[in-house]
C-alpha cells in the first residue's frame, strides 16, 4: 500500500491519501469533462477540420499528378510517332522506358488500392463524415 503526502507547503498536517484513490478520483474527473457533450463535440469539429485540410491537401496532389499523367501520355505519343519514323532510335526508347516508369508510379498512386492510395484516403475520409452524419 502506497500513500501520498506532498509537503508543497498548501496542507501543515501530515494526513495521507492512498494512491488508488487519488487516481481513481483523478480518472473520474477526467471521464466526466473530456465525456460532455461539449467535449466531444469540439474534439469532433477539430478532427473534421484537420480531416479537411489532409483532403484538400490530396486533391491538390491528385491534381497535379493528373496534369503530369497527362502530359506524360502526350510525350508518349509524340515520342511513338517519332519512333515510327526511326529518328534517334535509342535516345527515343530510353525516354520512353523513362516516362512510362513515371507513368506506373503515377498510376499507381491515383488508383492504387494500398492503404496510402489517394482513393483509399478518400473512401475512408467519406466513411468518416457520413458516420458523423
Amino acid at each position: 500500500m502506497s500513500y501520498r503526502n506532498f509537503s508543497r507547503g498548501t496542507c501543515p498536517n501530515s494526513l495521507r491519501e492512498r494512491n488508488e484513490y487519488v487516481e481513481a478520483q483523478l480518472l473520474e474527473g477526467l471521464q466526466r469533462s473530456v465525456l460532455q457533450p461539449e467535449a466531444m463535440e469540439y474534439a469532433l469539429l477539430k478532427f473534421e477540420n484537420e480531416l479537411e485540410k489532409e483532403l484538400s491537401a490530396a486533391t491538390g496532389t491528385i491534381d497535379s499528378q493528373r496534369r503530369r499523367k497527362e502530359q506524360i501520355d502526350r510525350d508518349l505519343a509524340r515520342l511513338a510517332e517519332a519512333v515510327a519514323a526511326q529518328d534517334a532510335y535509342i535516345a527515343l526508347m530510353n525516354a520512353i522506358s523513362s516516362r512510362e516508369a513515371e507513368l506506373k508510379a503515377i498510376e499507381q498512386v491515383l488508383w492504387g488500392s494500398g492503404p496510402g492510395s489517394s482513393e483509399s484516403r478518400y473512401r475512408r475520409g467519406t466513411r468518416i463524415r457520413e458516420g458523423r452524419a
